[in-house]
């Protein structure tokens, strides 16, 4: 049993030491440097051509709002709370996407355990609007992907 257990620590210790464990204070001088790395262009700036209800609130904690566009893509995930009944929510996307600052073409509606999903369409780009009654009003999830403005 003794035998055993010194073999195990034996390989236990050969592989610590052979192998480099990543730690990010201490990087291999020949690998790019964390901010080299990091993306410049996720943001939470809201998308200008999706509407949002007049006094809902974009919820960016816990990173739950975010855009990023680069390389002609565009994802956004964009989260909102207010106090809007979920069916004049609906009712105003249904009115707005379609017009003329924004440009999007009704592709679906659907409705599924108590969300309220609408599909929209614009060249080559997608935005589900997802509209949730909560315990303390209204959420609205807008994913919007496809090809970017730039």
């Amino acid at each position: 049993m003794k035998n055993a257990l010194l073999v195990i620590a034996s390989g236990l210790l050969f592989v610590a030491c052979t192998e480099q464990l990543e730690n990010p204070r201490t990087l291999n001088p020949a690998q790019p440097s964390v901010d080299e790395t990091r993306s410049r262009e996720l943001q939470r700036a809201q998308m200008d051509d999706v509407p949002v209800p007049e006094r809902f609130e974009l919820v960016d904690r816990e990173n739950r709002s975010f855009s990023y566009e680069e390389g002609g893509v565009k994802l956004c995930d964009q989260h909102y709370w207010g106090l809007l009944d979920a069916e004049r929510v609906a009712t105003f996307y249904k009115d707005t996407m379609g017009a003329r600052p924004y440009g999007w073409t009704s592709k679906g509606d659907a409705n599924d355990s108590g969300t309220r999903s609408l599909t929209f369409a614009k060249d080559r780009s997608t935005c589900l609007v997802e509209i949730t009654t909560v315990k303390d009003g209204t959420r609205i999830v807008i994913k919007r992907r496809g090809a970017s403005d730039r």
